[in-house]
């Protein structure tokens, strides 16, 4: 990130730097030695863009005087929800500010930068690749053996019970024994 920026610095010196010496890029030669019409032309598009960038850059310093009293107000700002409200239109300034920095200088140079930045990659999560892999696969298992499954949780549950029949008829027989002596 740093070293594109730092090469669209130098691109944007370097073709003002042309700019200042009246050359042009594209046929290596001076604008005074092209013809009168592309001369014209070109001063009639620039105009509108120095004015654009001007107003542009009155734009920043005044989001930038805006961030600094902010900043100020959050210093000094005394309870929690006013430090809150504050530091979330400082947010939206820095964005706003960030915005017009990107236009001055795709404005200035009259080139698209996002086309420049690189793609930054996304960090690769183990976790969420391997359940996105193994997902469908356990999915699948999971259908092919419920029923099986299910069988063997009736069976557990028919053992549990076979497992109280004795202590049933042990109570049975008890209870049979107590009505049958008349209490």
């Amino acid at each position: 990130m740093i070293k594109s920026k730092l090469i669209l610095l130098l691109i944007i010196s370097i073709m003002s730097c042309y700019q200042l010496f009246d050359f042009d890029l594209v046929w290596g030669q001076s604008k005074a030695q092209g013809s009168s019409s592309d001369t014209m032309k070109d001063d009639t598009t620039e105009m509108p863009t120095i004015t654009t960038l001007r107003s542009l850059i009155r734009a920043l310093q005044d989001l930038e005087s805006q961030l600094k009293g902010l900043k100020t107000e959050l210093k000094e700002a005394e309870t929690e929800d006013q430090k809150i409200r504050i530091t979330a239109e400082i947010n939206k300034l820095v964005e706003s500010l960030d915005a017009h920095q990107k236009d001055f200088e795709r404005i200035a140079i009259g080139v698209d930068l996002d086309q420049f930045e690189e793609k930054t990659e996304q960090d690769f999560d183990w976790q969420n690749e391997v359940q996105e892999l193994l997902g469908p696969v356990l999915q699948e298992l999971k259908n092919m053996t419920a029923r099986p499954r299910q069988l063997e949780r009736l069976r557990s549950e028919v053992a549990h019970y076979e497992n109280k029949v004795p202590i049933v008829k042990k109570a049975i027989a008890n209870t049979s024994l107590v009505l049958s002596t008349g209490v």
